[in-house]
């Protein structure tokens, strides 16, 4: 058997320090996303832990702040938690990536930003 860690950190890709859901039962829950050459996630946010791994292509997250992550095929990263962000798809291939909410019960992974509010 061969183990590579892919990721181990403390804190997620905006510096903020991981925590988990304190409230509520955890769900756990498993996403493969693909996005085409130019597609974009739409400006939203996460109330809860989510991390990522790249399996192909790349994608540019833009923060509101103006900061941005570029996410590589063979990488893992630690999503940004209550911070508004776009994902965009730079490249000139499909992004595949697999995505691990470690989420709450009833409670939605994902908010998108309302038209004019970061």
């Amino acid at each position: 058997m061969k183990v590579k860690t892919l990721l181990k950190t403390g804190t997620n890709s905006g510096r903020q320090k991981i925590e988990y859901p304190r409230n509520g039962l955890a769900e756990l829950t498993v996403l493969l996303i693909e996005m085409a050459p130019g597609e974009r996630t739409g400006w939203h946010k996460h109330p809860v832990p989510l991390f990522g791994y790249v399996l192909s292509g790349s994608l540019t997250i833009e923060l509101a702040d103006g900061r941005k992550r570029i996410h590589r095929a063979g990488r893992a990263a630690a999503e940004v938690v209550n911070l508004f962000h776009n994902g965009v798809n730079k490249g000139k291939e499909p992004c595949k990536l697999v995505v691990f909410v470690a989420g709450e019960k009833g409670v939605p992974f994902l908010i998108k930003r309302k038209a004019g509010k970061n």
